[in-house]
């Protein structure tokens, strides 16, 4: 089918069409796997390194009115502190990040899209907490 074919379809068809092109973007496989809708690496906005996981990050999405907890992704040396959620779904959310001895992080309007194998497309972040400045907060 031409470009010139594609621009003569109207309605449903040219949809169909769209998504027909949009398989082959990449390998055209849809492969198994349940990738985040949201990835957030977790930061110390005054030294801009990874927070520790002794601060005990956490993270949570909310979109519709439903609130899920994030996951902690597990660290391996000189890996960022990861939170991943959204986990396979389209939709609009608020993410909401803390740990121990920091102000939180909100962020809203973070738009998720899946791709032709309803995969998520994965948003990647950056949360620069900053260090709480309350009496008796850790560092």
């Amino acid at each position: 089918m031409t470009a010139a074919t594609v621009l003569l379809l109207t309605g449903g068809q040219a949809c169909g069409v769209i998504k027909l092109l949009e398989a082959f973007d990449d390998d055209g496989v849809c492969h198994t796997g349940n990738p985040p809708g949201i990835l957030i690496d977790v930061v110390d906005a005054d030294s801009d390194r990874a927070v520790p996981h002794s601060a005990n990050p956490a993270g949570f999405v909310v979109s519709a009115g439903v609130r899920e907890a994030m996951t902690l992704v597990p660290p391996f040396p000189g890996a960022p502190t990861q939170l991943a959620g959204a986990n396979g779904r389209a939709g609009v959310y608020e993410v909401e990040v803390t740990a121990e001895g920091y102000d939180s992080w909100r962020r809203s309007g973070i738009a998720v899209e899946v791709d032709h194998c309803h995969h998520a497309r994965t948003v990647e972040m950056t949360a620069h907490l900053p260090p709480s400045t309350t009496a008796g907060s850790r560092r």
